[in-house]
């Protein structure tokens, strides 16, 4: 059966697009020793193994985020790099996810209910 497309313009069907082969990483033979935390990461207990971002996917997600909050991590991008430190937004968003996001339910209520009474001023 010929497609709208070959029977209306008498174009041949495009072909079917390859399916992405979707494979879990690898695990290396050798695993680098864990470094040594630094005394303001042994603070935190629970603090997430960096290990699990080993071969780990970044993967575009749409979240809504304050105009005013994301000129700021522009600034700082900035002024890292007119230092020589080349970094963008979305590392730098990591990096305080990994080190500043609550460990639990209690934690993360706390910090919302911070920020409703900061936007609430």
């Amino acid at each position: 059966m010929q497609s709208r497309r070959s029977q209306v313009r008498g174009l041949p069907d495009p072909p079917a697009p390859a399916k992405e082969e979707v494979r879990a990483p690898t695990p290396s033979v050798e695993s680098p020793a864990a470094p040594q935390p630094r005394a303001d990461e042994a603070e935190r207990p629970g603090l997430r193994d960096a290990r699990r971002y080993a071969g780990d996917v970044r993967l575009p997600r749409t979240m809504r985020l304050s105009s005013a909050l994301y000129e700021d991590l522009g600034r700082l991008v900035r002024e890292l790099e007119d230092q020589g430190y080349r970094t963008d937004r979305t590392e730098l968003v990591h990096a305080v996810l990994h080190y500043e996001l609550p460990l639990d339910a209690d934690g993360a209520r706390k910090l919302v209910g911070r920020w409703r009474r900061l936007i609430a001023q």
